[in-house]
């Protein structure tokens, strides 16, 4: 399933097949004690995802990220597989030859796991389920649910992003509008302190309009 792309000498490439025969075959050669999907060790042993196109990232940070495409359960089926392909596919600009053409490169491939690791930065678990909803949404806008139909454990893992998701969302409002209270309350101190004859010295007050900015940006980005 490798080829040799000409445009750069020597560049392994990894050709998508027929999607729903290449994702089954993979699950079916690599899942070694036959439990259904290819947990993170039967992935290593199977050389990754997209044969001679490698990961660049250290094994443990490998780890780190499995589970971004391979679901909270860290058991990859043939849906999940078949969507990680497309979606690193389609990693390359849509004015790009390479994207969508069903051949992955190493740029579509690097850029595909710099992705999901920036993206769990900070709260891991919310941004692997963050990955995981995007490489999964985009398997069904290209079609996916047709031949590689989504399980249940993709739908619970959609029903937890998107519950995820609207969590932040209102520990962002909810921040927001605290931010928005502290500026209101601060606002009436600072104008007595500022027709004070001491007033607050440049130092402070320095630190103080620092805190108003920081309190507006926080009120400006609510939701």
């Amino acid at each position: 399933m490798t080829t040799i792309n000409p445009a750069s000498s020597n560049a392994p490439t990894f050709k998508i097949n027929k999607l729903s025969t290449d994702a089954k075959n993979y699950i079916s050669t690599n899942d070694a004690n036959k439990n259904g999907g290819v947990d993170f060790n039967e992935f290593q042993a199977a050389g990754g995802l997209t044969g001679d196109v490698k990961s660049k990232l250290s094994v443990e940070n490998l780890k780190a990220v499995y589970t971004s495409f391979a679901g909270s359960d860290n058991l990859m089926d043939a849906r999940e597989y078949g969507q990680a392909l497309v979606y690193i596919d389609s990693r390359s600009a849509k004015d790009d030859a390479d994207y969508g053409n069903g051949t992955i490169t190493q740029a579509e491939s690097d850029k595909f796991y710099q992705e999901l690791e920036d993206v769990n930065q900070g709260d891991a678990q919310f941004g692997a389920l963050l990955n995981y909803k995007n490489i999964t949404s985009q398997g069904t806008a290209l079609g996916l649910d047709a031949i590689l139909p989504l399980g249940t454990a993709q739908t619970q893992d959609l029903a937890k992003a998107d519950s995820a998701v609207r969590a932040s969302d209102a520990q962002s409002t909810s921040l927001s509008n605290n931010s928005q209270d502290l500026l209101k309350a601060l606002l009436p101190v600072l104008t007595g302190l500022s027709s004070s004859p001491q007033g607050l010295g440049q130092d402070k007050m320095k630190i103080v309009l620092m805190l108003i900015l920081l309190i507006t940006t926080l009120s400006q980005n609510k939701g």
